[in-house]
């Protein structure tokens, strides 16, 4: 079947003497493992269509019963962006394509993903920013895409006060709040309420609001240990590394 889709170039890989392996997540398929024939030679016909972090417009011989299929055309909508990013907001952006990369399953489609991380990029196009809340709300569509949504929940409704700076406790299996270590929590993760209150904010798509390097920290704990806890195979961001406290 010819395919003709937009998509977001998530990782490549060399692929024999000429060639490369393209990741992609793309509108209409979702995640797709392309072969690029001959993109790596000096007179491409792909040209720098297919470097990491580039919409692109994608057209390809989809097989029915193979993962990897035959790109044939790659044009270029927005050029990439991440070699303009300062260090840290491009390790963000990798941290992102990182974990589609790893955490979405191929042909899983999810259309409002594709437009919101559309929309990141270009914001990113725009002003040569990556800001560590873009990249917490790029982790909260992503669960939401592969069917686990995070939805901030207390305990006890009666309770919610996100007003002083108390310690509670997040249980990963459900997102509820607990006012305690509370035994029937299956994982839990310390939170001072203002911290939960800057995710719900991030969650309200409050893409301005700052996220010093502490709390990020603890953003990315959160995340590593969701995603493994409900995928039940260990995540972790290799790319936050490069930053890690």
């Amino acid at each position: 079947m010819n395919v003709s889709t937009n998509a977001i170039i998530l990782r490549t890989m060399n692929y024999l003497e000429s060639s490369k392996i393209i990741y992609s997540y793309t509108r209409e398929f979702g995640k797709q493992t392309l072969v690029a024939k001959g993109a790596r030679r000096t007179k491409s016909k792909f040209g720098a269509s297919l470097e990491l972090g580039s919409i692109v417009e994608l057209k390809y011989y989809k097989k029915s019963n193979k993962d990897l299929h035959n790109l044939t055309y790659s044009e270029l909508i927005h050029k990439t962006y991440i070699e303009r990013l300062s260090f840290t907001d491009k390790v963000f952006c990798l941290m992102l394509c990182e974990s589609i990369f790893h955490l979405e399953k191929d042909d899983n489609p999810d259309e409002f993903l594709f437009d919101e991380l559309m929309k990141l990029f270009d914001i990113s196009c725009s002003n040569y920013i990556f800001t560590p809340a873009m990249f917490v709300y790029s982790q909260i569509i992503l669960a939401n895409s592969i069917g686990h949504a995070i939805d901030l929940r207390w305990k006890n409704k009666d309770k919610v006060d996100y007003s002083d700076d108390n310690e509670v406790f997040l249980d990963i299996s459900n997102c509820k709040i607990y006012n305690d270590n509370d035994s029937k929590a299956e994982r839990k993760i310390k939170f001072k309420i203002s911290e939960l209150k800057i995710l719900k904010e991030i969650i309200s798509r409050n893409l301005n609001i700052k996220v010093e390097s502490k709390i990020l920290n603890k953003f990315v704990s959160f995340f590593e240990n969701y995603f493994t806890f409900h995928n039940e195979s260990r995540f972790t961001y290799k790319s936050f590394n490069l930053i890690r406290d």
